[in-house]
């Protein structure tokens, strides 16, 4: 597993034992997350709503062609982003389980 994330996000997952790079956005970002992904060690990649948001298309296109590793939208240290279901309803619809 590793994080892409904000300096505090990074540091939290780090204190659980995942390893996490801190990224700010940019030019850099894009690379940066095609590094991970490129990576066969890593089976998840967590990335903030916000970073990926920034790289929208990038994200959209890598998980509509790959499975592995999964790349999975996490809060960043400000909370969730307006407008962004819950990754609990995510699962419920992709399972087609309701409660």
């Amino acid at each position: 597993m590793h994080v892409l994330g904000d300096e505090e996000t990074v540091l939290g997952f780090r204190l659980a034992g995942i390893r996490g790079t801190v990224a700010e956005g940019g030019e850099g970002l894009a690379e940066q997350f095609r590094r991970l992904v490129g990576k066969e060690q890593a089976k998840v990649v967590f990335i903030t709503e916000r970073l990926a948001a920034s790289i929208r298309p990038l994200v959209d296109t890598y998980r509509m062609r790959s499975t592995f590793p999964v790349v999975v939208e996490i809060p960043d240290a400000q909370g969730p982003m307006p407008g962004r279901r819950e990754i609990a309803d995510l699962i419920r619809q992709a399972i087609g389980f309701q409660v």
